[in-house]
């Protein structure tokens, strides 16, 4: 298993990568940028331009690679290598007036602004840089003469020096950098900090959502499968295929006009909620509940609880809807087995063939479903953060989405896909414990 569990983790990797070039190219492929507007007003070139400069916007999205593209000029201080230098033998140097100094590069030199021949500022080509005259600038072999007509053409010798390569350089360091983000530009807030406020209100959500799933889902598919052609299967089948058909972006809107607007037991929406205190939280219970101020305990918990009930409801039927089919379905098909009949046929009680021989088999494909779930726990649901103005990671991405946030973009995708790889994991190991023929080594 440690074997197995190593190879997994070593195929992980590629597939990571794999997701973060496409997402990565198709959020820069978006029209616009992060930094076109400013409120409702459109941003200024000269601010834009600065800002893309600051963040690492102006350069090239893969490669820094020659093309037939627009010019571009040449910044003072530029690395680049000259063609041929480094095949000559000779020796390039860099005069630094300021300085008064030859700097030893070996076939590199940097673009300097010495006052006569000035070379900052020439149009050349996106990854290209025409040198041409420089007699103050460069000294082959000691003999100034032999450049003062020459033409050299060089180019930028870090092909790698782009957004996406200097992006991977951070993240292999886990620091997936600022966000874009207009209100967050102001505040320098990074994304792990946005990942990390907004991934305990999606995993309140998910957790909630998945316990009712299950709670409903499971003993809904062993009834059914149980009271096979009655009407309780039927019952239990149509519920399933309806809970399935109609999507959470309709029962959510249909569950908020029957429980909050028309017979008001719970809030529309309650975004302030989530910035409050837990009543979850251990220190909130410390200071509250163990204090004995039971009256401000309670009466967030109730708060906590209504805001939470119709998202859990919304996400939950659905969810139930989909375990209570693949249950029924594996449960009918494990209790034709022959080994259930060698247990009813030893004097078995059935309860006891149903829920320990057969129900433990039969939840090997319903596990299948928990990696998934697992990234969904986290991760959040877009359409009901949206609908029920919950502030969560779903709600994040599409505003990041919105906003061109390609850093927010991409560390939402990291932790998500990161996520879903283990949960499927997880559930190859948990095909073991269910069933102990299973072996991966």
């Amino acid at each position: 298993m440690r074997k197995y569990i190593i190879r997994r983790v070593l195929l992980s990797i590629p597939v990571l990568f794999a997701i973060l070039v496409v997402t990565f190219g198709l959020s820069h492929a978006m029209p616009g940028g992060p930094f076109d507007t400013s409120g409702n007003r459109r941003q200024p070139a000269h601010i834009r331009a600065q800002l893309e400069q600051r963040f690492g916007l102006n350069k090239p999205v893969f490669f820094n690679l020659p093309s037939d593209g627009a010019g571009s000029e040449i910044a003072q201080g530029q690395t680049v290598s000259v063609k041929g230098h480094s095949d000559t033998g000779f020796e390039t140097r860099v005069f630094d007036e300021p300085k008064n100094a030859g700097i030893k590069l070996y076939g590199e030199y940097k673009l300097i602004d010495n006052g006569a021949n000035n070379c900052v500022g020439q149009r050349v080509e996106p990854g290209w840089a025409l040198i041409s005259r420089r007699e103050r600038c460069i000294v082959l072999g000691g003999d100034q003469s032999n450049i003062r007509t020459e033409v050299r053409e060089g180019w930028v010798i870090d092909p790698l020096d782009s957004q996406f390569w200097q992006y991977m350089s951070n993240v292999v360091r886990l620091d997936f950098g600022p966000s874009l983000a207009e209100n967050f530009v102001r505040q320098n807030k990074q994304v792990t900090d946005i990942i990390k406020d907004r991934v305990p209100v999606s995993m309140q959500l998910g957790i909630f959502s998945t316990f009712v799933g299950f709670l409903l889902g499971i003993p809904l598919g062993v009834i059914a499968a149980v009271y096979h052609n009655t009407l309780v299967d039927y019952s239990a089948t149509f519920f399933a295929v309806f809970g399935q058909s109609v999507p959470a972006i309709v029962l959510g809107p249909i569950l908020i006009i029957i429980f909050a607007v028309n017979l008001k037991l719970v809030p529309v929406a309650d975004p302030l909620i989530w910035k409050q205190d837990n009543p979850l939280d251990p220190n909130f219970i410390n200071a509250t509940l163990l204090d004995g101020d039971f009256d401000a305990y309670f009466s967030q918990l109730f708060n906590y609880a209504k805001a939470l009930a119709l998202p859990v409801l919304t996400i939950g039927t659905g969810m139930s809807a989909g375990i209570a089919r693949l249950t029924r379905a594996t449960l009918l098909q494990v209790l034709s087995e022959d080994y259930i009949r060698t247990a009813r046929s030893k004097g078995l009680k059935e309860r006891r063939v149903l829920y320990i021989h057969a129900l433990k088999n039969a939840l090997i494909p319903v596990v299948t479903a928990v990696g998934p779930l697992l990234a969904g726990i986290v991760s959040g649901s877009f359409v009901i953060e949206l609908i029920f103005s919950i502030p969560g990671m779903g709600a994040t991405f599409i505003d990041a989405v919105q906003g061109r946030d390609y850093t927010t973009i991409m560390g939402v995708t990291i932790f998500f896909s990161t996520i879903l790889i283990l949960g499927n994991l997880l559930v190859d190991i948990l095909y073991t414990w269910l069933d102990p023929r299973i072996r991966f080594d």
